[in-house]
């Protein structure tokens, strides 16, 4: 049984909304509210193939709450991973913590006239918040210099839909001009009813 004193702590509940431009999908907050929070001491491992983040869970009174969600605690951004209900009053909410980036995503747009005749092509960005964790390392040694093959994974919410070749801009990571690192993508894990997962290539010489 929770008691009502130890709920000390804010926490926002962060809800994905499509940005009114359609130019993408951000986290916005939809309620603040009174939680219990806890370190669990152990990894949340919240993707099925990249690495595991720092677990906490939150007790909160009893909300519509659901994994499609997210939690915001103390400026830190906390990826839902399982709910349960320890009382008829509150639901308990087991979180990865980790600070998601803006990613982009560049994509053709063809237009068709009134006789559905392809007439203009157009560039269409799309932003989309992602949680980047790292899959592996590789090393190839080559005849002529060495590259190295970094691979991520990003886990997205559900709305967001990646193709396999695709190239994802990812904010959080930048080159060495500053600019934001492109990652190819290579392997979609989309069985899971909340999230998508994308395994992201990059190579670069050693």
């Amino acid at each position: 049984m929770v008691r009502v004193g130890e709920m000390r702590e804010r926490v926002t509940i962060l809800t994905l909304t499509e940005k009114a431009d359609r130019s993408g999908w951000e986290w916005t907050p939809t309620k603040t509210t009174w939680a219990k929070s806890e370190k669990t001491g152990r990894l949340s491992l919240f993707s099925t193939v990249g690495a595991g983040q720092e677990g906490y869970t939150f007790t909160l009174r009893r909300h519509p709450l659901t994994p499609a969600q997210a939690l915001r605690w103390r400026g830190r951004f906390a990826f839902v991973t399982d709910l349960s209900y320890p009382d008829r009053g509150h639901i308990e909410v087991g979180c990865a913590m980790i600070e998601p980036m803006v990613c982009t995503v560049t994509r053709t747009d063809i237009k068709k006239n009134e006789l559905n005749r392809p007439t203009l092509t157009e560039a269409v960005k799309l932003s989309f918040p992602a949680c980047i964790v790292e899959k592996y390392a590789g090393f190839t040694a080559g005849d002529i210099h060495d590259t190295t093959t970094q691979t991520l994974v990003a886990v997205c919410p559900k709305a967001v839909k990646l193709a396999p070749g695709e190239i994802v801009a990812v904010g959080g990571i930048l080159d060495d001009d500053g600019e934001p690192c492109r990652y190819r993508v290579q392997v979609p894990h989309e069985l899971s009813e909340w999230k998508n997962e994308y395994e992201l290539t990059r190579e670069a010489d050693a």
